[in-house]
């Protein structure tokens, strides 16, 4: 079990490795999180992420625009893009122009990422790898990756479904501290984290930094449509209002390696989506559709973490991080 004083060594240890002010990184939210947010997050000291996933236009081009804009309007040394690997397998132009472009790290979700996380740091990339249990940690380890991103299953977006922040992030501490290396990754610490409470808890837990998501959504450099962000503040209990659910992909004609975490509504329910047969199934796709291109956020897909319920505004990026932290000195002192 690591002391306070251990944790804050590694703390120390990632900030300055990671060239990081605060131990603050903004997740690859797609849809959401684009250049403004990644090159914001950078100029406050805190590493940010260019989502690639969900939107049908994250092509090749857009995502070097993106890369060019972030690092120009930000810190260079603090921006990054994530990608799934299963897109990399497929798109090795895709990874040729992510190794070669002028960016500090990638996030690699979703699979093992062992091709490329040697021709990636080789390429002078900090590597990034999101994991949902012990067994792809491990691998993450192996693969020799610098920061591990432990996401609980509480988080919004695609998640794992068994583990949450509190049970995976302990269980990854032990590991990586039961290993005899000088050359070990840092661990991150993803799902529901949105103020000072949930922070300090998970770097109690053993996390070197946190990654801050749907809290970040609700900022005004995010890109998260208007109407997705005033769901998301309206959710007053965020454990009964979203559901882990492969419906989340299926019911929007996509499909997923794993189960996606939204808003619940008057389509995305429970109760509703419990048995569906093969024919009620495409009528609740054709009538989630429907709610996309009508803008009916009643019944579209809203990606939410089970924090929502206590983010009650829409803040800029630089007010989020500075409460963040003031809260977390001011815990501190009083638990002291």
């Amino acid at each position: 079990m690591s002391t306070s004083r251990e944790n804050l060594n590694r703390t120390n240890a990632l900030l300055s490795a990671l060239d990081l002010k605060a131990p603050i990184i903004g997740a690859p939210l797609g849809g959401a999180s684009e250049y403004e947010l990644a090159a914001a997050l950078s100029r406050c000291g805190c590493f940010g992420f260019i989502g690639t996933g969900g939107p049908s236009y994250t092509t090749q081009s857009w995502i070097e625009e993106q890369i060019e804009l972030a690092t120009s309007h930000g810190d260079i040394r603090r921006i990054g893009v994530g990608i799934g690997v299963s897109r990399l397998a497929k798109e090795d132009k895709l990874l040729q122009s992510i190794i070669a472009a002028k960016l500090a790290a990638v996030w690699l979700s979703f699979g093992d990422p062992s091709p490329y996380t040697m021709p990636l740091q080789n390429a002078g990339k900090l590597v990034f790898s999101q994991v949902n249990n012990l067994a792809e940690a491990e691998l993450a380890i192996a693969a020799g990756v610098d920061v591990i991103v432990a996401q609980g299953l509480e988080a919004g977006g695609h998640t794992g479904d068994t583990n949450t922040v509190f049970s995976l992030v302990p269980m990854i501490r032990d590991c990586i501290d039961s290993l005899e290396s000088p050359e070990l990754p840092f661990l991150a610490a993803a799902g529901s984290i949105v103020d000072g409470r949930t922070m300090l808890a998970a770097l109690t837990l053993g996390a070197d930094a946190v990654v801050l998501g749907t809290r970040l959504a609700l900022s005004p450099e995010s890109v998260y449509k208007q109407r997705y962000q005033q769901a998301v503040l309206s959710t007053s209990d965020a454990g009964k209002g979203t559901m882990l659910s492969e419906y989340a992909d299926r019911l929007r004609g996509k499909s997923h390696s794993h189960k996606g975490r939204c808003l619940t509504n008057e389509l995305f329910n429970p109760n509703k989506l419990s048995g569906l047969t093969p024919d009620e199934i495409s009528k609740s796709t054709e009538t989630c559709l429907r709610a996309i291109e009508n803008e009916e956020a009643s019944k579209e897909v809203i990606w939410s973490g089970q924090g929502a319920s206590t983010i009650t505004e829409i803040l800029p990026v630089a007010t989020i991080i500075e409460r963040t932290l003031t809260e977390v000195e001011q815990l501190k002192q009083s638990l002291s």
